[in-house]
């Protein structure tokens, strides 16, 4: 018995908006208590380097999320997975060219005076951004096969939503 009876479509959206409230939700509850605890130079710090891992995100993620909801929204069921492995393919490629660049850019990145940082800590939080492509490409394709619950299951963590 089902105490709040929804049809799928509405449980779908109920599902993804939840999942975008909690990820966003998370950067707004954590970013005033960081403000708080954290010395102005430091939160600058803090900033700046979120910047660079936001630019670096947009740049290695090149979108291909938005590719597969236009190219497989729009072929027929029987090219849909052909274009979304393709996809997912490159993105794969991508990360694997990325890993290397990254390993170069950081110890280039901390002789920054205005940085102040380590490489180790450069390489910690942008090596994940890597694999930005491989996880937004998984989780778009999830929504286009209405897989709501995995979706929400999965919670895409976006550790550089401060911007939002």
């Amino acid at each position: 018995m089902h105490i709040w009876p929804l049809s799928t479509p509405l449980k779908n959206i109920v599902l993804y908006g939840t999942s975008i409230v909690l990820m966003k939700g998370v950067s707004l509850i954590i970013l005033p208590y960081i403000a708080t605890h954290l010395p102005q130079s430091e939160l600058g710090r803090l900033e700046t380097l979120t910047t660079i891992a936001v630019i670096i995100s947009i740049i290695f993620g090149l979108s291909l999320h938005e590719a597969l909801y236009r190219f497989s929204g729009t072929a027929k069921k029987i090219q849909q997975h052909q274009i979304t492995a393709d996809i997912f393919i490159i993105s794969i490629i991508i990360a694997a060219i990325a890993l290397p660049i990254i390993w170069i850019i950081c110890p280039l990145l901390s002789q920054l005076n205005q940085l102040q940082t380590s490489s180790l800590e450069l390489k910690l939080l942008l090596l994940p951004l890597a694999f930005e492509a491989i996880v937004m490409v998984v989780l778009s394709a999830l929504r286009m096969q209405e897989k709501a619950r995995l979706f929400f299951i999965s919670l895409p963590a976006e550790p550089y939503s401060m911007h939002c």
